[in-house]
């Protein structure tokens, strides 16, 4: 058995078995990139052979048909050019037909923004022509007609809560409907010059609404009820520009005219005050794998102890966090590289922002897996790998290569998709 060491940032091609003739300068390996490389190269028992190329399941899908994923269906949508659409609905991972879907003609329908299912309902929400509101629709798996329409952008939906979340076409009100019926189950708006923003990824836990005066409302995500209301001390700036509230499971940061002012999610009672300056397209991440963090244009990612506001540690070399358990995922532009269009993909240790892996190039899609992997793609031209990145330990595993890809990748817990360059869908089974 000989040893190898695969290179994380250059792309694997079946078909570069002669590569051009040239001198290849070599760098001294970085000690997070030599640490990636014997990770893989135990995973893959220290072969340098990649893993052989799985077999997808291939649906065909024509040019200027539309694709959207649910966790365990692929919905395809005709053309707008179509004298009558429809959504044809196909099972993952292995590609049966399930239903078709009929949704009407392109003059009543606009644009397509968001096709999802939940159960036996079909949801679509479209843009009619303009100044027409958002509207969603619901319908039963291959029904001629639909059950119910709201004029309403659809955000996402719970199946086990039996409920959509809608939003309106400037976003500021917001409504839960239940899936069945379209019935209206609660309705929340935005204060004017106030703010209301969301916990928790896909359907809330909850949802938090703040108006310059100071008046905060806590409320469930679920049934709508009004959890806790507090009226805090009003900030002049949050009159002058009004008032910007980010909300964790911990704590809920606002913006003021001292800084950043961080409030206990139980009582909303304030913690502590830092002056940090937001005004740079400023966001903040409350629950970011143990502390808060801020991210600015120029000012890159500051991690912040969520006990007192101090900055823990600060680069300028990330743009976005993703906390995955203890780990903490991130992406941004390589300081000093010169490739145009990089987002360096990486794990730190976030007490430290220490870079523990470097993963150069390679991109996560979908959603954490309940192992708390994630799936990861590196394409160049049309040739994809894909694996799953554990950043817990961390390492890479390497899924698979595939060929004649033309991009639109998205991925589920379980399922890889991809277009293929005959516009058909290829479907990987992950598990």
């Amino acid at each position: 058995m000989t040893d190898a060491v695969i290179d994380l940032d250059r792309l694997h091609d079946p078909s570069d078995e002669h590569p051009e003739p040239g001198i290849r300068r070599f760098r001294k390996p970085r000690l997070p990139f030599l640490a990636v490389s014997i990770l893989l190269l135990v995973l893959l028992g220290g072969s340098a052979r990649l893993p052989a190329e799985r077999v997808p399941t291939i649906v065909a899908v024509r040019v200027g048909e539309s694709i959207y994923l649910d966790p365990h269906r692929l919905h395809v949508v005709s053309p707008p050019s179509a004298a009558s659409r429809v959504v044809t609905t196909y099972s993952l991972p292995g590609g049966e037909l399930l239903a078709r879907t009929p949704i009407g003609d392109i003059g009543q329908l606009g644009i397509v923004s968001l096709v999802a299912s939940a159960g036996d309902t079909l949801l679509v929400s479209y843009q009619p022509v303009y100044p027409d509101p958002p509207t969603t629709v619901g319908i039963r798996l291959g029904a001629a007609q639909p059950s119910w329409e709201v004029p309403a952008q659809l955000v996402s939906a719970s199946a086990d809560a039996g409920l959509g979340l809608l939003g309106s076409g400037d976003y500021r009100d917001w409504s839960a409907v239940d899936l069945a019926t379209g019935k209206l189950r609660w309705s929340l708006g935005t204060p004017e010059d106030g703010d209301l923003t969301r916990l928790g990824n896909g359907f809330p836990r909850r949802m938090v609404t703040a108006a310059p005066d100071g008046h905060v409302e806590l409320h469930d995500g679920v049934s709508g009820a009004l959890l806790r209301a507090v009226d805090l001390p009003a900030d002049p700036a949050w009159n002058q520009q009004g008032i910007t509230v980010w909300a964790g499971d911990e704590a809920m940061l606002i913006e003021g005219e001292g800084g950043l002012t961080a409030y206990g999610m139980n009582d909303l009672t304030a913690r502590w005050t830092v002056p940090i300056d937001l005004t740079d397209d400023s966001y903040v991440e409350p629950d970011c794998a143990g502390s808060i963090c801020v991210f600015g244009l120029a000012d890159g990612l500051k991690a912040l102890d969520p006990a007192t506001g101090a900055v823990r540690w600060s680069s300028d070399r990330w743009s976005t966090a993703t906390a995955i358990g203890s780990a903490l995922m991130v992406r941004g532009t390589e300081v000093g590289d010169a490739v145009p269009g990089r987002f360096p993909l990486a794990v730190v240790d976030p007490a430290t922002g220490k870079v523990l892996a470097d993963y150069g190039r390679w991109q996560p899609y979908g959603p954490v897996r309940p192992d708390g992997t994630v799936v990861v793609l590196r394409q160049v031209g049309t040739v994809v790998n894909y694996g799953l990145l554990d950043p817990a330990v961390p390492a890479l595993r390497l899924l698979g290569t595939a060929t004649g890809i033309s991009g639109d990748c998205n991925a589920t817990i379980d399922f890889l998709v991809c277009r293929r360059l005959d516009a058909s869908v290829a479907i990987w089974d992950i598990r």
